[in-house]
């Protein structure tokens, strides 16, 4: 079911895309160029305190009724995981967030473990994400709405659209050859059903995820060398991949990956191997070029 979704939201960005065409975007960095590699518990405080001090009282009221923890966590018995883009040639990149607990005196704080793919090499990762922004997702627009429904697809604006924004740091195993330290900035967009509950759901190509659900954005460091990559990964691939790559999904009611990529790692997508299940290994092809 939750595939069927992701592949629908695809259709959808392609329908938008039409509409208004938008050039192909670069992963930028989300964070300054010195970023340092490891963040120590002090620094941890001064980035807690910060955050709090950015809460408005909505946001606050917010964060006691919903624990966003479940919108990033991997569901147990499926196999999607977040799926992205790494180094100047966005090389697939993957990513499962297999547990995610708000904090218990802080609940904009979120404790992260998981572990990420790049190359065949299975990293294990843990780390923090801090909330701090609430706001509403941007409608769309009469003409975008016209070209949906030209196209046969029943979709509004939904005024419970909205959007979470926070940053993250995600910490390697320091064991393993190539290990290095992610931070950066992410943004959540959901909405609520009709039983209240928060689920993932981008509006349209302007929302802060960019039609990614979440959207996980930023630099990876090398512990060793220090070199540093954008990367980038999100929840819906099928939606944000095209603003990456020209034609990177084809087909509007079936979509898949566009061959021309599999030199890239997407023609492995389909495969269900539980590779989050599996011990992390020392193979020489993470991250670290």
């Amino acid at each position: 079911m939750k595939q069927n979704l992701l592949l629908f939201s695809g259709a959808l960005l392609l329908i938008l895309g039409a509409c208004k065409q938008q050039p192909t975007a670069t992963i930028t960095a989300a964070v300054p160029a010195e970023a340092v590699a490891t963040i120590a518990a002090p620094e941890l405080d001064t980035m807690h305190v910060a955050a709090a001090q950015s809460r408005t009282p909505e946001m606050r009221e917010f964060l006691a009724k919903h624990d966003v923890a479940s919108l990033l966590q991997k569901e147990e018995d499926s196999h999607e995981v977040m799926n992205g883009f790494y180094g100047p040639d966005h090389y697939r990149v993957e990513f499962a967030m297999l547990s995610v607990v708000r904090d218990t005196k802080n609940p904009d704080l979120l404790h992260v473990r998981g572990k990420d793919r790049f190359k065949g090499a299975v990293t294990p990762f843990e780390g923090e994400i801090y909330l701090t922004k609430l706001q509403a997702q941007p409608l769309l627009t009469a003409e975008e709405l016209a070209a949906i429904h030209e196209h046969g697809f029943d979709w509004e604006n939904d005024p419970s659209a909205q959007s979470i924004l926070g940053t993250f740091t995600l910490r390697e195993d320091s064991n393993l050859k190539g290990a290095g330290v992610i931070t950066g900035e992410v943004a959540i967009d959901f909405r609520k059903d009709e039983n209240g509950q928060l689920i993932l759901s981008a509006q349209g190509t302007h929302s802060p995820s960019e039609q990614g659900n979440v959207k996980f954005e930023g630099i990876w460091t090398s512990n060793t060398t220090h070199k540093k990559q954008p990367v980038v990964w999100v929840s819906n691939i099928f939606s944000y991949g095209p603003q990456i790559f020209k034609e990177f999904v084809i087909g509007e009611r079936d979509p898949d990956f566009n061959p021309k990529y599999a030199k890239l790692g997407w023609d492995t997508y389909w495969e269900n191997d539980e590779w989050w299940a599996e011990p992390g290994t020392t193979i020489t092809a993470q991250m670290n070029p």
